[in-house]
């Protein structure tokens, strides 16, 4: 099983690298194609809506046992999304790409989180298990930002210039490259899976309707502070990755200098996850996890009074080592609540979510950073991200929040 993981973990950092890569380029696509930040900002929203009406039906399907047609699926439409965009000569096919991006995005990551959920059972297992699947989502987005980028960087000819369809075409072969991997690991899957069934001579649960068991899983206790840590976290990444390459046109940083920012981001985020077993190891898990939303918090929103490429890589290096912390300890925290039955639905519940806060915030975030400039997106994100660690604290009081 050992084996396969690290196959499965490699996979994700390859179609990671692709999601991140191309969620960098969208921004300054819209850009050259004449868009603005308010552009960005539905553009945004809508990678968020087609996975928002998979994630439940998917979730369900992992849980059911047939989690390889669910990646599959997902990384066939890795392979199209960044070449569609590439090829989009105007907005709306980029718009079309874009959604297909988000699409893929979602089914890999139901498959991948619900296919290691369903191999580890309890919380230490859950936190070292999530912790290295998330240790290689976070060496993909720094792959995705720091190839991205210097192919766009190379291609276009000036310090100001920015190629991105070749860039695009680039992570294009990645996809492929993510599909030809992962086929094969998704069949594995099938034995294993099979294997530990057989070992607790029990058959596969077939579970409730999707839409009875999230609304089950949502009524348990706890679950709403663990959802919100999730969601502000996820919405925080997403905002930071989208408008930084804004905020640096309106600082007048060069692709190269908005690509060192959003690397220490991901770097750290490598480096948290590669310590989280040591540190929880020991310290109890609320005294990790409810400090690491409120740096990553404080971090963020001071970025709008922060000017130079130093100071902005080293409060996006903070929310990387925290937020690298708080992603796989919240998919524990979820997975713990719903049970094992049902891990695959609450982690596509936890993701819904996101996807939820996702359509409706960039859109206004973009009108924010419309008419006060792109700073105000990181105050607004990071005062959200307060509220969460508030609502982490508070089900640490409670005994919600597994201290380990």
């Amino acid at each position: 099983m050992r084996s396969w993981f690290l196959r499965l973990t490699a996979v994700t950092v390859v179609a990671q690298a692709v999601f991140n890569g191309g969620r960098v380029l969208l921004s300054y696509r819209v850009l050259e194609q004449g868009g603005d930040a308010r552009t960005i900002g539905w553009f945004t929203a809508v990678f968020s809506l087609v996975p928002l009406l998979v994630a439940l039906p998917a979730g369900r399907r992992v849980d059911e046992g047939r989690a390889p047609g669910v990646l599959r699926a997902g990384l066939i439409a890795t392979a199209a999304a960044p070449l569609l965009m590439a090829l989009s000569p105007t907005l709306w096919p980029l718009l079309a790409g874009y959604a297909l991006l988000g699409f893929a995005h979602m089914l890999t990551l139901v498959a991948a989180q619900g296919m290691v959920g369903a191999l580890r059972g309890g919380a230490r297992g859950l936190d070292s298990a999530f912790a290295g699947f998330t240790l290689g989502i976070s060496v993909g987005q720094l792959v995705g930002i720091v190839f991205s980028g210097w192919i766009a960087a190379r291609g276009g000819g000036s310090p100001e210039a920015v190629a991105t369809t070749p860039a695009l075409l680039a992570l294009t072969v990645l996809g492929a490259l993510a599909l030809l991997g992962g086929w094969g690991t998704a069949g594995r899957y099938r034995a294993i899976l099979a294997g530990a069934r057989e070992a607790a001579a029990r058959p596969a649960a077939a579970g409730p309707p999707p839409h009875e068991g999230a609304w089950r899983i949502l009524r348990h206790r706890g679950m709403a502070p663990a959802m919100f840590a999730s969601v502000s976290v996820i919405v925080a990444i997403d905002l930071l990755t989208a408008y930084m390459p804004v905020l640096g046109r309106e600082l007048g940083l060069s692709v190269g200098a908005v690509t060192v920012v959003l690397a220490a981001r991901s770097g750290m985020a490598v480096v948290s996850r590669a310590l989280m077993p040591w540190l929880l190891r020991r310290a109890r898990r609320d005294l990790v996890l409810v400090p690491a939303v409120l740096a990553g918090a404080v971090a963020l929103a001071a970025v709008p009074w922060l000017g130079g490429v130093g100071p902005l890589a080293g409060a996006t290096a903070v929310c990387g080592f925290a937020w690298g912390l708080v992603m796989p300890m919240t998919m524990t925290w979820v997975s713990q609540l719903a049970g094992p039955a049902d891990r695959a639905t609450a982690l596509s519940v936890r993701l819904m979510g996101n996807r939820l806060e996702q359509v409706a915030l960039p859109p206004l975030a973009g009108l924010g950073a419309a008419a006060m400039g792109a700073g105000s997106v990181f105050l607004s994100a990071g005062v959200l991200m307060g509220l969460a660690g508030a609502g982490a604290a508070a089900a640490s009081r409670s005994g919600t929040l597994d201290r380990g």
